[in-house]
């Protein structure tokens, strides 16, 4: 366990999302990095946030949760499942909560209804797996994904349909709009199954494909889950050098339009305000 390596001259501990780890002393924190003076080293060195898992110090205290662990503990509270401690024992719950403080944070594991659930200190969970039930969400991300797909193909058939029966006359005009109209009513027919009701006394001719699609998106995003073992989330490394089966980076794409958004207008803001000192420099000195 890293908390046997520590010694009364260190004080903190960086997690990676690789698994691996880093002892040494945090000299400061920025928005997007932290400078360390490692163990090992004689000079700090600046390591970006991105990179850090949880950063913590001997006492146990939390100097910081990514945005990736916080995700995956939220994550995680939907379903039972077990964990394993960094002492190699096996806990099932039925419900987990976690308690992410800075000063002790702990992890709540109702392991039987009726009776009241269980303390385990985050900093002592090597590792938690989720029941069968996580794999709801693959079926969710292969439904919306097998949907995308369609509308994708229904899309690029209804393009289709609009250049054979498309007269030229514009496409904004009245003419060019029922055309599209109905080149979209083809395109849907097209995928739909046999419906009396409404007319359709015959299947479409893409039905077939499109009944292979939804399952087989599913069972494809379900495969994939299961082989990259997206059930289990690592949180605690045993050693420093030894990094997790899988980085536990949590991809988030508001973050990661958040973070291009500044990259982008930061430099333009200051050009532009520079921009309006100089003008307004100007206007003063006449």
């Amino acid at each position: 366990m890293l908390g046997s390596q520590l010694n009364a001259e260190v004080e903190d501990i960086i997690i990676f999302t690789s698994g691996e780890a880093v002892i040494g002393r945090i000299l400061s924190f920025t928005d997007n990095e932290l400078i360390l003076l490692a163990l090992s080293e004689s000079e700090p060195d600046t390591i970006p946030l991105s990179q850090v898992y949880f950063a913590y110090n001997h006492f146990g205290k939390i100097l910081h949760f990514s945005r990736s662990l916080s995700d995956r503990l939220e994550y995680i509270e939907h379903y039972s499942g077990y964990l394993i401690t960094t002492q190699d024992d096996t806990i099932y719950y039925q419900q987990i909560y976690f308690d992410q403080r800075n000063t002790d944070p702990l992890a709540y594991l109702t392991v039987e209804t009726g009776f009241a659930p269980i303390r385990i200190p985050f900093l002592e969970i090597e590792l938690i797996r989720m029941s069968a039930e996580r794999f709801e969400a693959s079926v969710k991300r292969g439904g919306i994904s097998g949907c995308s797909t369609l509308l994708l193909l229904s899309g690029m058939s209804t393009m289709l349909y609009f250049t054979e029966d498309y007269a030229g006359e514009g496409i904004f005009t009245a003419s060019g709009l029922t055309t599209m109209g109905n080149s979209a009513s083809k395109s849907i027919t097209d995928f739909l199954p046999e419906l009396s009701f409404i007319g359709l006394n015959k299947q479409g001719k893409s039905y077939p494909l499109a009944t292979m699609i939804l399952p087989a998106s599913t069972l494809s995003w379900m495969a994939y889950d299961w082989y990259f073992d997206k059930r289990t989330v690592y949180l605690n490394p045993i050693k420093t050098n030894q990094p997790f089966p899988a980085n536990m980076f949590y991809f988030s794409l508001t973050e990661w339009s958040d973070n291009l958004f500044r990259k982008l207008w930061t430099p333009l803001s200051r050009k532009t305000l520079d921009q309006i000192y100089k003008a307004r420099k100007a206007i003063w000195k006449g």
